[in-house]
């Protein structure tokens, strides 16, 4: 018997966010813009959390995580990044290091493009190797505003795709 999927919205400083829960597993973060989507609200440990960690005063999730859809190597990527501490970034290539293949930094971008679960799971924390900013799913500007609550600061002119 498969967990009931539960979608709601929540208001934050990069816009409207989609949740998706799959019992009580978080399957999916989606940024919406200012535009939301039909969905409920939701209410306990995922979206406290989140609210909690915009407010600054949540540095680790603690949330279950359900990231079965992802391939092996995405999965040994953002097993990677979900280690990396808040307010720290890693470069694509340590992570691509990290899981046993250094070079493989593209791949390491593109598998951090699939991540199900951005915030949580904290792809934002990664950047190129010459310093900048790199890209992020959800636009450049939400990385920046993510690394900013987190007090790791970019100028304007560093957002950079990978």
């Amino acid at each position: 018997m498969s967990a009931t999927t539960t979608t709601g919205i929540i208001d934050s400083p990069v816009g409207v966010i989609l949740i998706t829960l799959a019992g009580n597993r978080l399957t999916g973060v989606d940024f919406c813009g200012e535009e939301a989507p039909s969905a409920d609200s939701l209410t306990g440990d995922a979206v406290d959390q989140l609210a909690e960690y915009f407010a600054g005063t949540r540095r680790e999730f603690t949330i279950p995580v359900d990231l079965s859809s992802a391939s092996d190597f995405t999965r040994r990527v953002l097993e990677a990044t979900a280690a990396i501490p808040y307010g720290e970034t890693r470069t694509y290539g340590e992570i691509a290091a990290a899981i046993g293949m250094p070079g493989a930094t593209q791949a390491v971008g593109n598998a951090l493009g699939a991540n199900p679960v951005p915030i949580v799971v904290p792809c934002h924390r990664v950047i190129r190797a010459d310093g900048s900013m790199g890209w992020f799913t959800g636009g450049p500007h939400i990385k920046r505003a993510l690394l900013d609550i987190e007090g790791v600061h970019f100028p304007e002119q560093q957002a950079l795709p990978f």
